[in-house]
C-alpha cells in the first residue's frame, strides 16, 4: 500500500471534477484551475486558508459555467423549435401552391400563419 500524498488537487475535466496528485496532468490543462488540498496536520493555517479560498473560487467558477451552458442550451432549444415551426409552414405553403387551395380566413391554419410570421405591417412586406 502506498502512502497518502501530502497534497492532492481537484481539477476540472469534461465530466466535472476529479482528484489527482498533479495540478495539470494533461496537455493543455492550466494548473491555476486546480484546487490544492493539503493533508491535515501538515499545512500551515495560511496554506489551508488559501486552499479553502481556491476551492470556493473553483466552485463559483463551476456554477457560473453551468449557468452559462444552461442558458446556451435553452437558447438552442428555442431556436430549434422556431426552425421546426417555420419548416412546417413552408410545407403548408408548398401544399397550398401545389393544390391551389389556401387556408380560409380565420381558420386555424390561417391564424397559425399570422402567429409564426406576423402580418404584413410587422414583416416589412407590402401593405
Amino acid at each position: 500500500m502506498t502512502d497518502t500524498p501530502e497534497t492532492i488537487y481537484l481539477i476540472p475535466d469534461a465530466d466535472g471534477h476529479v482528484w489527482c496528485d498533479d495540478p495539470a496532468p494533461g496537455e493543455g490543462m492550466d494548473p491555476d484551475e486546480a484546487v490544492k488540498y493539503v493533508r491535515s496536520g501538515t499545512a500551515s493555517a495560511i496554506e489551508r486558508d488559501a486552499a479553502f479560498r481556491q476551492r470556493d473560487l473553483a466552485y463559483k467558477q463551476r456554477d457560473e459555467m453551468e449557468l452559462k451552458w444552461s442558458k446556451e442550451r435553452m437558447g438552442s432549444r428555442e431556436l430549434a423549435e422556431r426552425i421546426e415551426e417555420l419548416e412546417a409552414m413552408i410545407k403548408v405553403f408548398r401544399g397550398c401552391i401545389e393544390t391551389g387551395v389556401y387556408p380560409a380566413q380565420g381558420s386555424r391554419c390561417h391564424k397559425l400563419i399570422y402567429e409564426l410570421v406576423g402580418d404584413r405591417d410587422s414583416s416589412g412586406g407590402e401593405q
